[in-house]
């Protein structure tokens, strides 16, 4: 609870308690502190637990007045998979968590819908005698054509790039429907999750920007023998016969967005393409500023996903999927009423890591009701709620011992999870106050207790601020939850 006296405590243990006994000297008449006591590096400190409990939150300043977090950006030549999914609930997380402490925050998803791996979809979906099946979403389908591509040992991708560059109406004309198609069935996919709302940027609207810096801005790029245009002589940053790259939109995006930090939410294997741009923007000499907010992969038990073999877990049938396992547990059997369980299930679960970990994704863990779980939380929560029906309300008296004082403490951490902006440091606040709570409650008969009035108190706090932890995370609690 260290947000209670306003010094933050790094070191690990046992020097955190060192630290505090130095520092004891000079808070020893601070209201909530009753005692401080030393046993050689460690010391026993006792609190005003009822001042601790009433005294208002307080939380680190935000690290910026406001900021613009990339995320999303997905190819527009397939369905959403568990690894899109990932980058999207780091994304739309981190976000809230700096809205949270008063940043404002701009929510950019920039859309791929001109790199080599769109034409490669459309060189099989722009022939006549293909046909998407009548119940097939789109970017369903869309993939499909992609991983057709590569099984049919197609080359023509780069050609239809180029003439799609070139302005070829008929090429023009098919790219735009295969993007939209795409980009509505990832609206589809973005509205299941409940997603937060964000502004789209496609890269065919802005990439020119980045080829005409490449073109004149000869202080930085240098023009090769073979026509192409690098960066040092190391990085190409425009191929020889004219087509640009990713990193050449990135360049004329990230002039564009100079006078705010910008985070980039990618997975750590393109950590090199972001060193490379941040080096290429100080050679500019713009004032842009860029965080890469790296993350690790979302594997297959046996292995890395790869699209392009067909080789990945779409998210729309993965929900599905989890629907139907969710649904009987339900205790109304009914479907609709799984969606909450089911979108807790995976945002907790994929955000319940640190960001540079890799994740092997497993939905029976995922959906179970005990452990370190979305539904973990949300039983917690009903478990509430029908406690909070047969109680009588009051106020918290701070007279708290054993089970309950453990409750308290957790509770009091809250503060403390913003000491560092990372979505896994919720779930874990959430696992743990969630577990103490449910040990008291296998300890203690609440209803017609002495202390009824005061201990719902606490339990409509508790309740409110898991909500708020689970809508950090992007969930929905329901104002009634019945499991």
């Amino acid at each position: 609870m260290k947000w209670l006296f306003g010094k933050k405590f790094t070191s690990p243990p046992p020097h955190v308690d060192a630290d505090l006994c130095a520092y004891g000297d000079t808070i020893k008449d601070h209201p909530l502190f009753l005692g401080i006591e030393k046993f050689g590096v460690y010391c026993n400190v006792t609190l005003d637990l009822k001042g601790c409990y009433d005294t208002p939150y307080t939380y680190p300043d935000a690290p910026h007045p406001e900021a613009l977090v990339e995320y999303g950006s997905p190819n527009a030549n397939k369905a959403f998979h568990l690894g899109h999914l990932r980058n999207l609930l780091i994304g739309d997380c981190f976000s809230n968590m700096l809205e949270f402490l008063g940043c404002e925050v701009e929510r950019v998803s920039l859309v791929n819908d001109r790199g080599l791996d769109v034409f490669k979809a459309l060189s099989v979906y722009r022939e006549a005698d293909v046909r998407k099946p009548q119940n097939m979403k789109w970017d369903k389908f869309v993939g499909m054509c992609y991983t057709g591509y590569e099984s049919e040992g197609r080359s023509d991708a780069h050609d239809l790039q180029k003439l799609w560059e070139r302005g070829d109406s008929k090429t023009c004309r098919e790219h735009q429907e295969l993007v939209e198609q795409v980009f509505l069935g990832h609206l589809q996919t973005m509205d299941l999750l409940e997603m937060s709302e964000m502004d789209y940027v496609f890269e065919s609207e802005v990439y020119k920007d980045g080829v005409k810096i490449v073109k004149t801005r000869d202080d930085v790029f240098t023009t090769e023998d073979d026509g192409s245009i690098s960066f040092k002589g190391e990085k190409t940053v425009l191929r020889a016969d004219g087509t640009s790259l990713y990193i050449t939109q990135d360049i004329g995006v990230a002039v564009q967005r100079s006078g705010k930090p910008c985070y980039y939410v990618v997975a750590s294997p393109q950590t090199h393409h972001f060193k490379t741009l941040f080096s290429i923007m100080e050679s500019l000499e713009n004032s842009f500023e860029g965080i890469h907010l790296s993350y690790g992969m979302v594997e297959l038990p046996d292995g890395k996903m790869k699209s392009r073999l067909g080789r990945v877990v779409e998210v729309d049938e993965l929900f599905e999927d989890m629907l139907t396992e969710a649904q009987p547990r339900m205790w109304n059997k009914n479907r609709y009423s799984a969606y909450p369980v089911v979108i807790a299930a995976l945002k907790f679960h994929l955000l319940d890591f640190t960001l540079k970990s890799s994740i092997r994704f497993d939905p029976d863990e995922a959906l179970a009701y005990e452990g370190r779980t979305g539904p973990y939380v949300l039983y917690t929560i009903a478990r509430l709620d029908s406690l909070l029906e047969k109680m009588s309300l009051g106020e918290y008296d701070g007279q708290a011992e054993g089970y309950e004082r453990d409750l308290v403490l957790r509770l009091l951490e809250w503060p403390d999870v913003f000491d560092k902006i990372s979505p896994h440091r919720i779930t874990g606040w959430l696992f743990r106050v969630c577990k103490s709570f449910n040990t008291f409650y296998g300890n203690t008969k609440f209803v017609a207790h002495e202390r009824e009035e005061a201990l719902a108190a606490l339990f409509q706090r508790l309740r409110t601020e898991l909500a708020l932890g689970m809508s950090l995370l992007g969930c929905k609690v329901p104002e009634k939850v019945k499991l």
